[in-house]
């Protein structure tokens, strides 16, 4: 498990861990605040579920044994065309308690999981979604909550692809990133670039 020395916020201090256990978890509390997808008891829960797939990489930053933000790996939904590949992995979700935004924590959770080395073995993607972005809480606007996400996930090796993915064609801010590991062998890279746009099977 990767882990990054304890981090001081202002008189406070965050711990970045991972990946974690479900046990590890559930000896947790969870920021009342972090519920920008779902209440915060309920994304615990829905924590706990992926923390205890093999297949799946939950890393959480923590303070006084509580869960202050978290990054999520997992497989891809079943009805998407990225669940008939069985080596891709995806990147999905990410989030910061309001009180600790802007304070390094999104940056150390990414760093940790860059270095563990998992990613290696996949292509992870990352399907970003403008209707699932707390602007408010961030006091971004659209594009420039973008810029932050794209800035972040560049520094482990992310990168935009093209896609005719249906979802990701609805909004003009949602975006596609898809990092490559070492270890992805050509056929498998091909399927992979293939899947961007089925109706042509053609990489563009």
């Amino acid at each position: 498990m990767t882990k990054i020395s304890p981090s001081k916020v202002e008189e406070r201090s965050f711990v970045v861990e991972g990946p974690v256990s479900a046990s590890c978890l559930g000896e947790l509390a969870i920021d009342p605040e972090m519920s920008n997808f779902r209440p915060a008891e309920i994304q615990k829960d829905a924590l706990l579920q992926i923390a205890a797939d093999d297949y799946c990489k939950v890393f959480i930053a923590v303070s006084e044994k509580v869960i202050i933000g978290y990054l999520a790996f997992h497989q891809p939904h079943e009805l998407t065309r990225w669940s008939s590949l069985p080596f891709i992995l995806e990147l999905g979700a990410v989030e910061i308690s309001p009180r600790w935004r802007r304070q390094g924590v999104g940056k150390s959770l990414i760093t940790a999981a860059g270095r563990h080395g998992f990613m290696e073995n996949h292509v992870v993607i990352s399907l970003e979604y403008a209707w699932h972005w707390d602007l408010e809480g961030s006091g971004l606007d659209m594009w420039s909550y973008k810029d932050v996400l794209y800035r972040l996930f560049s520094k482990i090796g992310f990168r935009v692809y093209q896609t005719d993915d249906p979802d990701i064609m609805e909004h003009p801010a949602n975006f596609f990133m898809a990092r490559v590991g070492k270890n992805i062998n050509e056929n498998q890279r091909g399927d992979f670039l293939n899947h961007l746009y089925l109706d042509s099977l053609t990489y563009k």
